[in-house]
């Protein structure tokens, strides 16, 4: 499900615009000014720029009229249309991009205000649980943080989320996706990250890159981004991450993971089940050694690694938030619960814990769901029930990535499994070859009713696959026991 676009009130004036994108001013004045920029002529408010975006299934140019009774004032279009009096109109060769260069263009103007930051983060897993713990991190040592929603963190979100960039702000954190070659380059040159994080490089996204190392050369995309007197963080237990800072800009480099070269190491993680788990974190920098203890509210190991991800962004940002150990160790304690669909934990009324992580799925985020599920069930006496959908975008290597995650369901010894679509035929295959039953359904409604025929009350049930399946009713379903 997408997110919605949330509003901004950016303003530019016409000769900023036509500076920052180099289209063509059609009507208007230089010092015509507008207050925020929309890309969806419904939500337009008086005053507003709209800009004509150009996609497979719409064509924002046959919104112009719409979006100029609404009180859009400035156009940008890439083909000519007809407007009244009073209406300025930008011409432009590429609607998209130009909507990318205002994104870029206001961040600019924000950053040169104050000593304002911004992160970006990328990788082939645990993007947004990082976003989420490392803007929850900096907004608890006191600063004031800007960052993505939802699943904005493509060629349309990126500029979105940086346009919405205000005055009160202090940082900006954001989560930059990736379905085609090229989008985490560009979406990076428009972030200039100060700190440029790459959480993980595996396969996903190979059926567009080709392989592996393809993804490792498209994440590195944002460190080549990032601004030189800026961070670089990588993980150290990841060799496609690491390997990217050899394209880094950045002038310091930070590594986190279990790796005994990492700046910041984790020590030691003792599972509590649904409750997270105990972790001890240390930093290390010239000078500064500090241990962070903390209960984390988090589940599995991603918790934990974006975890580290987010004290090597705050401290590689400043230096003497090394010595504040206890005041991050607070921070992390007191973390929320992961937006839905990300390995967010959902109690239904019979004692059921499920474990919704039905947002995205690629092998590895697949086999550390699996292996977090049931870690839960092992330390608090459970079944463990796995409903696991196809994993979308992996070439000519689907089938066996697929029985990767097979053998991984089989070795977390489920009472059910349920595989989810005929894509993910090569799953099941694995999982029975390996001693354990799989239950094969075509779609979602299957998958639901079939889930609420071998859970029991209390079991933990993981639902996870690619979003496109929409495993997200599963989950739905299974709380409501409906």
């Amino acid at each position: 499900m997408a997110t919605p676009l949330p509003k901004n009130r950016a303003a530019f004036s016409l000769a900023e615009i036509v500076l920052a994108t180099g289209g063509e001013a059609r009507w208007g004045e230089p010092g015509d000014v507008f207050t925020g920029v929309s890309t969806d002529s419904r939500a337009v408010v008086p005053g507003e720029v709209f800009v004509a975006l150009v996609g497979e299934r719409f064509d924002g140019h046959d919104h112009v009229g719409a979006a100029i009774q609404k009180g859009a004032k400035l156009v940008i279009v890439s083909r000519d249309v007809e407007v009244p009096h009073g209406v300025a109109v930008l011409r432009v060769p590429d609607t998209l991009r130009t909507f990318g260069l205002l994104g870029q263009a206001h961040r600019r103007r924000w950053a040169a205000r104050g000593a304002r930051r911004v992160i970006g983060i990328t990788g082939s897993a645990g993007k947004t649980t990082t976003r989420h713990v490392t803007a929850s991190l900096l907004a608890s040592l006191g600063r004031s943080v800007h960052a993505s929603v939802g699943n904005l963190n493509n060629a349309i979100g990126v500029p979105t989320v940086l346009l919405g960039l205000e005055d009160k702000h202090d940082d900006a954190v954001i989560e930059i996706g990736m379905s085609t070659p090229g989008e985490i380059a560009w979406a990076s040159s428009l972030v200039e990250p100060d700190a440029a994080v790459v959480t993980l490089v595996a396969d996903a996204h190979t059926e567009g890159v080709g392989s592996i190392w393809g993804v490792a050369r498209e994440k590195s995309e944002i460190f080549a981004a990032g601004r030189p007197r800026g961070v670089a963080v990588a993980n150290a237990d990841s060799p496609g991450a690491r390997a990217g800072l050899v394209r880094a800009r950045a002038r310091r480099h930070l590594l986190y993971g279990e790796a005994p070269d990492a700046d910041v190491r984790l020590v030691s993680r003792a599972a509590l089940g649904s409750k997270g788990a105990d972790v001890v974190i240390e930093v290390r920098r010239p000078g500064v050694a500090t241990r962070i203890e903390a209960r984390l509210p988090l589940l599995g190991t991603a918790g934990a690694y974006a975890s580290l991800a987010a004290v090597a962004v705050a401290v590689g940002l400043d230096e003497s938030t090394a010595s504040r150990g206890a005041d991050m160790a607070r921070a992390l304690e007191a973390l929320r619960e992961p937006e839905d669909g990300r390995l967010a934990p959902r109690a239904a009324p019979d004692g059921t814990l499920v474990i919704d992580d039905a947002y995205n799925a690629n092998p590895a985020s697949m086999i550390a769901s699996i292996r977090a599920a049931g870690e839960i069930a092992a330390a608090e006496g459970r079944r463990l029930v796995l409903i696991l959908g196809v994993m979308r975008e992996l070439g000519v290597r689907s089938d066996e990535l697929h029985a990767e995650v097979g053998r991984a369901a089989a070795a977390a010894r489920p009472a059910a499994l349920v595989v989810v679509h005929q894509d993910a035929g090569a799953m099941a295959q694995a999982a029975e070859a390996s001693g354990v039953q799989a239950r094969r359904v075509p779609d979602a409604s299957a998958a639901a009713d079939l889930a609420l025929e071998v859970a029991q009350a209390g079991d933990v049930v993981l639902v996870k696959a690619s979003n496109s399946l929409g495993l997200s009713a599963v989950a739905s379903r299974l709380v409501a026991r409906s």
